[in-house]
Order: C-alpha cells, then sequence, then structure tokens
C-alpha cells in the first residue's frame, strides 16, 4: 500500500475536516511541526537503532512510514489547515463545494510532509549517498503516481466549472454528477498506463533473449502486450506488473531488481503470473466489487444515515473502509492462487515457479501479507492443484462464481443508485433553476416535488421571488436588508440562495442562522463571533438585534 493508503487518510482527514470536524482556530504555524515532526521521529529511531533497542527502532520506523498523514491529519483536524486558507483566500472548500485551486492548495501540505518522512526515512535506512538518493527518488515516484489523478481531477473540475451551466447542472443534480464521476474515473483508468509509466522510472525492455522468451509466453498465452518496459527502483523492489484495460494500451512492467533475481524460466514464469492477472479478468473484478461497495455505500449515506451526526455518519465510512480493507485482501490472495495456477497451466514449470516465489520472498517464506498467502502455502496449493484435478476445477469454478458475485453486486449497487438519484431528481432541477436565477421555473416546479422537498425548497423559491430581479445583486441586497432588520428566517432562506448563486463567505453563516432559528442562540452567537469575511459584522448585528 505505501503511499496509496498515506494518500487515503489524507483524504479522510481532509473530508472530515470539511465537515466541520477538529479545531475552529486555524494555528497555520502548526505547518512548522508537522514538517518537523517525520524528522523527530527519524531522529529517535536512529538513535534507539545505535543504542541496540532494536525493537523500539522498529516501532519508530513503522511510525515515521505513517508520520506523512499522521503529520496532515494533526495539521487540519488539529490546527485548522482549512480555515487559514479560508482566511487568506476567501475560499469556501466546503465539502459540497465545486473542486477549485484551494482544494489543491489545501492538500498541498500533505504532499510537503510526505516528503519529508521520505527523506527522514532515507536517513534512518542509512547506506550510501547514492542508495540514499535512489530510495528518496524511488518513494517519491510512487508518491508522484498516488497524488497525480487527485490532481487531474481538480484540475478537470476547474475546466468544466468554468461554464456556469455545466457546473451546476454536475453540483446540483445527482444523476449528472454521477454521470460526470463516471466518465472522470473511465478517463483516468485509460490514462492510467501513461500516467504510471510517466510518474515512475521506465525505460523500454531490451531486445534481447529475454524479450524473445517472454514473446513466446505471450504468444503461448494468448495474450497481446502493448509495451514491455523495464521499472528502474535503483535495486529497491522486485515486482512486475500489467497495467491497463485495453490491449494497445497496456503496459507491462518488470523491475530491474526481478530481472537481476530471476534467471529465463523464473521470469517467464513470472510473466505468466502476471498474464494470468489479466486474462483470469482480476481488474475488472476488483472493480466490480469496488462499485458494489461504493454505489451502496452511497445509497446508505444519502437514503439511512442522512441526517444523522457527523460522528456517526463517519464512523459508518470507517466501518465501510474496513469491509473493503478486509474484502479486498481476502479477494487479492486468492487471485494471486489464480495467477499462479494460470502460469502453471501455460509454462507447466512447477520449479520455475516455486523457485521464483523464494527468490523474490527472500527468508519471508512462512509469512503472509495483505494481498499475498505466503510462499509456502501457494507452494502447498500449486502442488494440490497438480495432483488433484477435482480440487483444480472446483477451485477455478469457486473464482468464476466470485467475478460473477462482483458484477451482479455492482449491477444491484447502479439499480440502487439509479432510483436513489432519480427520485431526487425534480428536486434536483428545481435547484439548479434557483442556482441559475430562473425563479418562475423554480416555482413552477414545486407541484412535482414530494411534501419534503417541497417545504424543503418554498422558504428559498418564496424569497427569490420577493426580488426585483434575477442578478446576483439583488440576492445580496436583499439578503443585507433582512440582516440588518434582524429577520433570521428571510436572511436564512436568502443565505441559502446566495449560496447557490455563487456569493462568496456565506456558507457559515447558513450555519449559524440555521442554529439560531434552531433555538441554539448562545452558540449561534459564539459561532457568529468566530466568523471573518465581509458579511460577519453584519450577522452579528442582526443576532444581537433579536436578544
Amino acid at each position: 500500500m505505501g503511499p496509496l493508503f498515506s494518500v487515503l487518510a489524507a483524504l479522510v482527514a481532509l473530508t472530515l475536516a470539511q465537515a466541520g470536524v477538529g479545531a475552529s482556530e486555524p494555528r497555520p504555524e502548526a505547518l512548522i511541526i508537522a514538517l518537523l515532526l517525520p524528522h523527530g521521529i527519524g531522529f529517535a529511531a536512529r538513535r534507539a537503532s545505535i543504542a541496540g533497542q532494536t525493537v523500539r527502532a522498529r516501532r519508530l520506523e513503522r511510525l515515521l512510514a505513517g508520520s506523512g498523514w499522521m503529520g496532515y491529519a494533526l495539521l487540519v483536524l488539529g490546527a485548522n489547515w482549512l480555515g487559514s486558507i479560508r482566511e487568506w483566500t476567501g475560499l469556501a472548500l466546503d465539502l459540497d463545494a465545486w473542486p477549485d485551486l484551494g482544494l489543491l492548495l489545501a492538500m498541498a501540505p500533505f504532499a510537503l510532509i510526505e516528503l519529508s518522512a521520505i527523506q527522514a526515512s532515507a536517513r534512518v535506512h542509512g547506506g550510501t549517498p547514492l542508495v540514499r538518493r535512489h530510495l528518496r527518488r524511488f518513494q517519491a515516484r510512487l508518491l508522484l503516481a498516488c497524488c497525480a489523478p487527485i490532481g487531474l481531477f481538480v484540475l478537470f473540475s476547474i475546466a468544466v466549472g468554468q461554464s456556469h451551466w455545466l457546473r451546476t447542472e454536475v453540483q446540483y443534480v445527482g444523476l449528472a454528477s454521477f454521470a460526470f464521476t463516471a466518465l472522470m474515473v473511465a478517463s483516468l483508468g485509460t490514462l492510467l498506463p501513461r500516467l504510471l509509466t510517466w510518474s515512475w522510472d521506465t525505460q523500454p525492455f531490451p531486445d534481447d533473449a529475454r524479450r524473445q522468451a517472454l514473446d513466446v509466453v505471450a504468444e503461448r498465452a494468448g495474450f497481446q502486450p502493448g509495451r514491455l518496459l523495464v521499472w528502474r527502483t535503483g535495486d529497491l523492489m522486485a515486482n512486475a506488473a500489467i497495467v491497463g484495460f485495453r490491449e494497445r494500451g497496456r503496459a507491462v512492467l518488470f523491475s530491474d531488481h526481478l530481472l537481476s533475481l530471476l534467471n529465463m524460466r523464473e521470469l517467464s514464469a513470472v510473466y505468466a503470473h502476471e498474464i494470468g492477472h489479466a486474462r483470469c479478468r482480476h481488474v475488472g473484478a476488483f472493480i466490480a466489487w469496488l462499485c458494489a461497495l461504493v454505489f451502496l455505500g452511497d445509497v446508505l449515506f444519502r437514503e439511512v444515515l442522512e441526517g444523522h451526526s457527523v460522528w456517526f455518519q463517519g464512523a459508518a465510512g470507517v466501518g465501510l473502509l474496513g469491509v473493503w480493507y478486509v474484502g479486498f485482501g481476502w479477494l487479492s490472495r486468492r487471485f494471486e492462487l489464480e495467477a499462479d495456477l494460470f502460469s502453471l497451466e501455460v509454462q507447466g514449470d512447477l520449479a520455475a515457479l516455486v523457485s521464483a516465489l523464494d527468490r523474490v520472498g527472500g527468508r519471508v517464506r512462512d509469512v503472509a501479507s495483505w494481498r499475498h498467502f505466503s510462499p509456502s502455502r501457494r507452494v502447498a496449493f500449486l502442488e494440490r492443484a497438480l495432483s488433484d484435478e477435482g480440487f483444480r476445477i472446483r477451485f477455478k469454478a469457486q473464482m468464476g462464481r466470485l467475478r460473477t458475485a462482483g458484477l451482479v453486486a455492482a449491477l444491484v449497487g447502479l439499480l440502487a443508485q439509479g432510483l436513489s438519484l432519480s427520485a431526487d431528481f425534480p428536486a434536483d432541477r428545481a435547484v439548479v433553476r434557483l442556482a441559475r436565477g430562473e425563479y418562475a421555473a423554480a416555482q413552477a416546479s414545486l407541484p412535482r416535488l414530494d411534501a419534503e422537498d417541497e417545504q424543503e425548497l418554498v422558504p428559498l423559491v418564496s424569497a427569490a421571488l420577493s426580488l426585483p430581479d434575477g442578478t446576483k445583486v439583488a440576492v445580496a441586497d436583499a439578503l443585507e436588508a433582512a440582516l440588518k432588520a434582524g429577520q433570521l428566517d428571510r436572511s436564512w432562506a436568502l443565505a441559502q440562495l446566495a449560496e447557490l448563486r455563487d456569493i462568496d463567505g456565506v456558507r457559515a453563516m447558513i450555519d449559524v442562522l440555521e442554529r439560531a432559528r434552531d433555538g441554539d442562540r448562545a452558540r449561534a452567537v459564539v459561532e457568529a463571533e468566530r466568523m471573518g469575511g465581509e458579511w460577519a459584522p453584519r450577522l452579528r448585528s442582526a443576532l444581537r438585534a433579536q436578544e
């Protein structure tokens, strides 16, 4: 997992911060502490290692490996980094706001802290300056490969956001948002091979005897590779992978350390194993199960958990991540066995595959990982599959059922998602019309809404129809007048309308006004005192007028 887990953990921390979890007082100076945190842990790990405290040193090294996302979580949750950005730029950075450059600014400290952790880790592991440079470069490229898709998503979203019509459709219509997300994921999936080979250090596989042997394996397995590449890791990783979905766009990567470890037979067995992943459609199965979890999880949050506390929703989110973590590992270990079996059936060379597992696994023959069974268990599986045809047939049938179940689950999730979003479609269209200043059209939509949606939108439509025209200036002027008159209900409705019309600085005011309308006047006053921006003095005056 490595950098991928760190990126996911950082995104979870950022989401919680956007949802209002964490400290309320911005402390931008905490960025310096977060940047120094990995070096402090690394210093303690080196001292423990020198003192012969092996167990303590290993624990500190594990802590150092996670210090990037931990430091970032402390920054956004404990020091309100988002609050600092809001004060400096005036950007909303809300959870439901349209992605903008502020999101990249919010994530920038994570990249800096993670690079600081990479630097500290290289010092801890020691070695020659050349080895440390290779380690830093390798880890930085892995981080780049994980962060690049996020950056592309934000930049593409910014480009789409330049069209007010298109942005409002995607932002406020659930079906359009779903289609946009699906298009983005498909586009990133298509770009993934080029993205990885760009962010990693790769070069074409040399046209030598090994390449000719690999071509024979591919022909025997009925596999058409796109590009064969050498992944230069500085001899830090022994791995091979096939990335991409389409034959023309697929890239097959062999790391330099793997090529230095294996002989021709072993390399051919490993290549057949990787081809097995592609021919058995393992990536497609993973995507199907992931889609099922995402679709059904989204429906759960919108239809069942909506209105519950942030902490309850956060616990549910952590639970779903736990299901994904356990399920992905369970499925991955069995897919590795299926790829091993495919290699054995294509090459018929059990000795070469076992030898390759021993060379790559080294001294951890009996140690399993999150995604792989231990080499000894994989060898035992292959020996049984080779001698027991019934076992082999049952295992392959089980893998087929797992793939089919994943596809069915994804389709069920897609259906549930479609039904849920379709039910919200009439209300979404009314919101879009309000966001575009089409107030009469929004009013005409109300009779087609269910009672709950109509009750929620009537105050906004009424406030909109009371305006002299459909401009943003009219909304801002009416909001200012309502605050000055101490009309909290009208101010609340106009503030929501102002947010839909992209008037800056009203998001926090809506939350304060909701508290005041719900009777929690004391807390509303406290939050209003903490607010910044041009609307804060007017809001505080309106609340004081109600005392």
